[in-house]
């Protein structure tokens, strides 16, 4: 299974085939004792991802079909 999360993307893909290229590993799965504890895990996952992205050698190319 897979989760993702689209940066700066606002539209429906929803029933749509999108195209993933991994590019690195952010972290492994981890349970949340509360909804807060997710929000600020969620939060400190798009700074890290962003961080990754920006010293990837190239963008990544997202082919939506």
């Amino acid at each position: 299974m897979l989760e993702l999360f689209l940066f700066d993307f606002e539209g429906n893909l929803y029933g749509r085939e999108i195209e993933v290229e991994f590019i690195a590993f952010v972290r492994p799965d981890a349970k949340f004792s509360s909804v807060e504890g997710l929000k600020e895990q969620m939060g400190e996952d798009c700074r890290r991802a962003r961080a990754i992205l920006e010293m990837a050698p190239s963008e990544p190319i997202i082919a939506v079909r």
